[in-house]
Order: structure tokens, then sequence, then C-alpha cells
């Protein structure tokens, strides 16, 4: 099992058609790597440090991750309910993060 992202990696700071793993918080690839070791499955990154995101960016903790794969899915939501939050449908807490299903565009938005 391997951690990939969804799209080409980008080029150049300012796209936004792609993804950007590059200057990801050092406790959140550790979290990625926790998460691969814990729950198996197929870890798609779909929003990383690269530039179009509110609170996402270099050096910053969030990411966000597909809902795609049902092995990963189902782990998550056996983690600890986490608190209630507007843009999430339900939370999670796990490795000191929380892995919110986000409303909208559905994907695990994760963040500490």
């Amino acid at each position: 099992m391997s951690i990939s992202v969804n799209r080409s990696v980008c080029i150049n700071p300012v796209q936004t058609s792609c993804t950007t793993v590059g200057g990801l918080h050092p406790d959140t690839l550790v979290m990625l790597a926790d998460l691969r070791k814990t729950c198996g499955g197929k870890i798609t990154i779909t929003g990383g440090s690269e530039a179009g995101h509110k609170s996402h960016g270099p050096g910053l903790t969030p990411v966000d991750l597909s809902l795609s794969d049902s092995t990963l899915e189902e782990c998550i939501r056996g983690f600890p309910a986490g608190k209630d939050i507007g843009f999430c449908r339900k939370t999670y807490q796990k490795f000191g993060y929380t892995f919110c299903d986000e409303i909208g565009v559905r994907h695990w938005h994760v963040y500490k």
C-alpha cells in the first residue's frame, strides 16, 4: 500500500490544477505514515500545499484525502468521534489530527 497524489504534481507554486506535497508539515507526513500502517488501503492525497486552498499551504498541517478507498474509509470511521464542526458531516480523531468528512465536494479534510 502506498500514498499517492490524485493529479500531476505542481511545477509552479501558483498552480491550482494539480496537487503538491512538497512543503507539507513534518507532523502531517508522520500522520500519513501512521495512517498507512494503521489502516492499509489506498491513500490518495487530493489537496496538499498547492495554491488555491484557504487552509492549506507550505508548512501548514491540513491535507485532503480521497474518500474513494472503502478500506481506508472504514478504518477512519472506526476512530473515536470528534466534535461537531459546521463544515463536516462527522469528524474523527486519531494521531492528534481531526479527520473531517467535508460537506460539499466529499473528501477527508485532515488537520491538526
